[in-house]
């Protein structure tokens, strides 16, 4: 990561939000308020029976996802329900080539991190609402503050497992003597992570000395250390080279052993070791200070950990399903349309009367409405039920729900 500068990686070139930043609610309301009065009370009953049902079914996602976290040696059908999940819950990962961009970048908190990617068996990064973001950041201990616009990430979701022992013994190190546990695994979501911050989000994050830190301690204890040198250090360094040629025979008059004179000898020792001491304490209470804003960082910026990352997402998937659905529910009880139709619409009607810009998931939409009896096709085009049949088919399914204990496969 570079020592200066400021985060700066645009919202250009990143893939547009599939993410709808409306609540349940907000989407219901948003239905009803262009609906005819007579169809809105089953659009509301709609509303709520489609989010009753969608619970029902991710409840069964939900026992399974935590079969597989807590499944050893199936790390690779964890990973590909993970993946599925984010995408449900409209997550869009992160390539490789970004994070190693990120590792470039300058940190918005004024960190240098070392990261070694190749640490890693698996690195999965996967975000959510990407969006630039202003603050002012204080620079030269005060002096200056400075305004710095970046790329802020809502959610981001990791998953990082590290290699096996073999890599690490092959790489020279003793897998006892890790900070880490070769072949574990961590889960974890984070939530407003600046774009160019995202590996200090990795377990293996070590914090490094920036330029300026270098100078800020080098320099005094350059001019520290040569004044020292000329005074305290000079007499018993002199000293010192006097004793070392009397006893190899350099000098036939024996060295003078006063009292006066190990005591400047051992004064100016003392008083070097003790001003090595003094730098070396500066440079880990610099580096302790670092690490304290890495941490202070992370701790904030926590949501969820292990089993509590496959239960937020999840609960983020069913809600984005739910109005997913309602919104092509809607804009289908216009007429008959296509897919293509329908998303197009989705997308305007948002933007209109919402003032949200996204890429609508409408394939997803019509794929669950029509499992759940709620669309039918016509040819290419599909039609939606009307609201109070529709009603009444998801009070059927829920009914069966209750006598049979199963939910409706929706995937």
């Amino acid at each position: 990561m570079s020592d200066d500068g400021s985060a700066s990686l645009a919202l250009d070139g990143l893939p547009e939000e599939r993410h709808i930043p409306l609540t349940t609610r907000e989407v219901v309301d948003l239905c009803l308020d262009t609906t005819d009065v007579e169809d809105r009370e089953a659009l509301g009953s709609v509303g709520d029976l489609l989010g009753a049902v969608l619970h029902a079914a991710y409840r069964d996602r939900w026992l399974e996802a935590k079969r597989l976290y807590a499944a050893e040696g199936d790390a690779t059908a964890f990973v590909a329900e993970l993946r599925a999940v984010l995408d449900a819950a409209n997550y869009d990962e992160l390539p490789r080539s970004e994070l190693e961009r990120a590792l470039d970048e300058a940190s918005l908190f004024r960190l240098r991190l070392d990261v070694d990617l190749e640490d890693f068996a698996e690195v999965i990064v996967h975000r959510r609402g990407a969006a630039e973001r202003t603050e002012t950041v204080v620079r030269w201990f005060g002096l200056r503050r400075e305004r710095v616009t970046f790329v802020d990430y809502e959610r981001v979701a990791l998953y990082a497992r590290y290699r096996d022992r073999d890599y690490f013994r092959d790489r020279g190190a003793d897998p006892d003597e890790l900070p880490f546990e070769p072949g574990r695994a961590f889960l974890k979501l984070f939530q407003d992570v600046p774009a160019a911050d995202v590996e200090m989000l990795l377990p293996n994050s070590d914090v490094r000395m920036r330029t300026i830190d270098k100078l800020v301690i080098g320099v005094p204890a350059v001019a520290g250390g040569v004044v020292v040198a000329t005074t305290k250090l000079a007499a018993a360094l002199g000293l010192l080279v006097v004793l070392v040629g009397a006893w190899l025979g350099f000098r036939d008059e024996p060295a003078d052993l006063s009292y006066g004179r190990l005591a400047t000898l051992l004064g100016g020792l003392v008083a070097f070791g003790a001003y090595l001491w003094r730098q070396w304490s500066k440079f880990k209470n610099r580096r302790i200070k670092f690490m304290k804003t890495l941490s202070e960082s992370l701790y904030f910026k926590t949501l969820a950990d292990g089993p509590g990352v496959l239960f937020t997402i999840l609960d983020a998937a069913e809600e984005e399903d739910t109005k997913e659905a309602l919104l092509a529910y809607r804009c289908l009880l216009d007429g008959p349309r296509t897919a293509a139709e329908v998303d197009a619409a989705v997308e305007s009607w948002l933007r209109d009367a919402a003032g949200v810009t996204l890429d609508f998931e409408i394939s997803d939409a019509l794929r669950k409405l029509s499992a759940l009896g709620l669309a039918e096709g016509e040819g290419e085009r599909c039609r939606a039920v009307p609201p109070p049949e529709a009603r009444d088919r998801l009070l059927a399914l829920w009914d069966e729900l209750g006598r049979t204990g199963r939910a409706p496969v929706l995937r």
